[in-house]
């Protein structure tokens, strides 16, 4: 194995040994820096090459490598583990491997271009996840991609639907999901569905859809000032502003058009609670960012859940909205009830 000097980026593997299955291992020289780890899973930088062209997926799982080959690699520690490109054994199959090693102190915007610019053309889907796994580790080390192969993606009417009411960005597409699924799972519950913080009426849609694909008439109602925020309290922090998240009571109102008993009621919350104080709920959705709306909605709407019915904090699990979270966590403290904090950063209660 060559060592890196001057201005080289490549080393030259040899001394293969074999690991398992379809997995051949070569020790690193010292002079390339320590691969993933369990603490660090996508830290390596490393490129393998056969005969000059890139393999992959990289930050493979070690069992997955031995069992089905074809390029997958980890450079875990100090070792390489990897397959060829057709599985053959590379002390034999007469080929050249080479690993491509970033110059020192490249920027992490440099260090995903090159991750970007070793996937062979064309790239399977696989390749594909596997580059925006290893470039989000690069570029935002904090963020954490889940795994591929979620079949929701492919709910072709549930993605057009949400598509149609959000636009192109799918940052809240899991969170509706969610939405949807639980309030689905309530098919025998007879309360009625409520939201606090409607904005364009997109999540209350799939509320409404879920109700309607149940086979239920159940009332949904709405309270949002659709004037933006009221003004954030110090336990807020500074991410919010008064009047922001802005959205007309008309786009709401045609969002939902094509269902019935929908019962739009505008007002700052809580003034119009009082107006619903007679009705039993089976799912309240709260999405009002903020302490004291929160705090509102949840000691208000938390009384009326039927035993079963779900209330969801929609941004209970989000660092921008830590008064929504201290909200929920005081009112339940005293409650036989556990806030359940989904991986969507959606806080969950289920009535007992």
């Amino acid at each position: 194995m060559s060592e890196i000097s001057g201005t080289s980026r490549l080393v030259q593997l040899s001394g293969f040994s074999h690991a398992q299955g379809h997995s051949y291992a070569a020790r690193l020289p010292k002079e390339i820096p320590d691969g993933d780890s369990n603490e660090a899973p996508f830290s390596s930088t490393l490129d393998l090459l056969e005969d000059g062209k890139g393999l992959g997926p990289a930050h493979t799982a070690h069992d997955a490598i031995g069992k089905n080959g074809r390029g997958s690699y980890s450079h875990w520690h100090d070792t390489l583990y990897f397959s060829t490109s057709d599985n053959s054994d590379p002390r034999i199959n007469g080929r050249t491997y080479q690993v491509y090693v970033p110059p020192a102190g490249q920027g992490p915007k440099q260090r995903a271009m090159e991750v970007l610019n070793a996937l062979p053309a064309p790239l399977t889907p696989q390749q594909a996840y596997a580059a925006v796994e290893q470039c989000l580790a690069i570029l935002y080390p904090a963020a954490k991609i889940g795994e591929d192969y979620k079949s929701f993606w492919r709910d072709e009417p549930f993605v057009a639907a949400y598509r149609r009411l959000c636009g192109e960005n799918y940052r809240a597409l899991e969170r509706k999901y969610v939405v949807h699924a639980l309030v689905r799972s309530l098919d025998w519950a007879t309360g009625d569905l409520v939201e606090c913080g409607t904005y364009n009426g997109s999540t209350a849609y799939f509320m409404a859809l879920a109700n309607k694909e149940a086979g239920k008439t159940r009332p949904l109602h709405l309270f949002d000032s659709f004037e933006g925020l009221s003004p954030p309290l110090p336990i807020d922090g500074p991410y919010w502003q008064a009047g922001g998240l802005a959205s007309p009571e008309e786009l709401a109102r045609e969002n939902l058009s094509g269902f019935g008993n929908v019962h739009i009621r505008k007002g700052w919350i809580p003034s119009r609670f009082a107006e619903v104080a007679d009705r039993q709920c089976s799912f309240v959705h709260i999405d009002v960012d903020l302490y004291q709306p929160t705090r509102d909605s949840v000691q208000f709407f938390y009384p009326r859940l039927q035993p079963g019915g779900m209330l969801v904090c929609d941004d209970f699990g989000f660092t921008t909205c830590p008064g929504a979270r201290a909200a929920m966590q005081e009112y339940c403290a005293d409650k036989p009830e556990r806030i359940i904090e989904l991986p969507t950063g959606q806080g969950l209660v289920i009535k007992r």
